[in-house]
């Protein structure tokens, strides 16, 4: 009946409350009627407080409300009642990828605007003040051909990589994102908080390194977590090392491999794995703010190249037309 996922601010709002009443000494229960009552549509809720009063956990409960990846994160807390901690991870993470989606949105939105109008002036230019000037015999039609075969070449070239980036798999997809200009190294941090963690989140609830696999079996299918169990198992029965997938994915932090080593203990590859997501989480930030602080001023180089062109097209044909005086 109910089958739409909450937007991403929805999703901030819920497990911000949640963990925060929780905390305060409130049951599950009592904690989602008062959302219901307050904040999230209460079909929703509803629904969620049915299947808990059927037996089931929060986790499977509210699992196709939530991001795979957040679903992930509960159903491993629920098991060693790390519950509050993870849903406060889960809102730090959202919070501060909304705040960077604003930013970024802030940033390019009047760049945008502009870049806009002033490919619809170099249009106007061509094709309304240009003519109606050489129709008094001063000027030549100035040629934009070059403009539309530009822009026509650019989203050839966008559309082919769309369809060859569909046609890889689940996978090779988390590659080819490490290898895109710009934003590749920003994912590929994300990837090694994200994987790091959530392996952290494991071995902290009490889950022992050989039964890791079968808790991952158990993760939602549209995960990378899940994909890389699923090689990994394969890899395993083929009498395979795990750190070949390891040195297979650029995604895959190489640290895993001296982390995971026999001769440390659980509790140091705990340690281990939780300094490194937090570190990883840190350089993810600091790379996407300097990314979106370098990209304003790039656009409104191109801006001021394109005015200045603006201005061409209409000059030098006047000026070539007053040489011929």
């Amino acid at each position: 009946m109910f089958n739409i996922k909450l937007k991403s601010s929805e999703q901030q709002i819920l497990f911000k409350t949640l963990s925060e009443l929780l905390e305060s000494g409130f049951n599950l229960k009592e904690s989602l009627i008062f959302i219901k009552q307050t904040i999230i549509k209460e079909s929703i809720i509803d629904d969620i407080l049915t299947k808990l009063e059927q037996g089931y956990h929060l986790s499977y409960s509210i699992r196709k409300y939530i991001d795979g990846e957040f679903y992930n994160q509960i159903y491993i807390s629920e098991k060693n009642g790390n519950l509050i901690n993870c849903l406060k991870e889960i809102n730090k993470y959202i919070s501060i990828k909304n705040r960077q989606n604003k930013k970024i949105q802030e940033v390019l939105i009047y760049p945008i605007f502009l870049i806009i109008m002033l490919s619809m002036a170099l249009i106007g230019i061509n094709k309304v003040i240009v003519p109606q000037m050489s129709s008094i015999g001063t000027v030549e039609n100035y040629n934009l051909s070059y403009f539309y075969l530009c822009i026509f070449s650019i989203l050839i070239l966008i559309s082919l990589i769309f369809v060859y980036y569909k046609n890889l798999s689940f996978l090779k997809r988390k590659e080819f994102l490490i290898k895109v200009p710009f934003i590749g190294k920003i994912y590929q941090y994300y990837m090694g908080y994200y994987l790091s963690y959530n392996l952290y989140l494991m071995l902290n609830n009490g889950i022992d390194i050989k039964n890791i696999l079968f808790i991952m079996n158990s993760f939602e299918k549209s995960t990378i977590i899940y994909s890389l169990s699923n090689e990994i198992k394969s890899d395993l029965e083929k009498g395979m090392d795990y750190t070949r997938l390891i040195q297979k994915y650029n995604f895959i932090p190489k640290e895993f491999v001296l982390f995971l080593s026999q001769g440390n203990s659980k509790e140091k590859i705990m340690n281990n794995l939780f300094i490194f997501s937090r570190l990883q989480f840190e350089e993810m930030i600091n790379k996407s703010n300097r990314l979106i602080n370098l990209v304003q001023p790039i656009l409104f180089l191109l801006i001021g190249i394109g005015i200045i062109l603006g201005y061409l097209s209409i000059l030098m044909p006047i000026y070539n037309s007053l040489r011929g005086i």
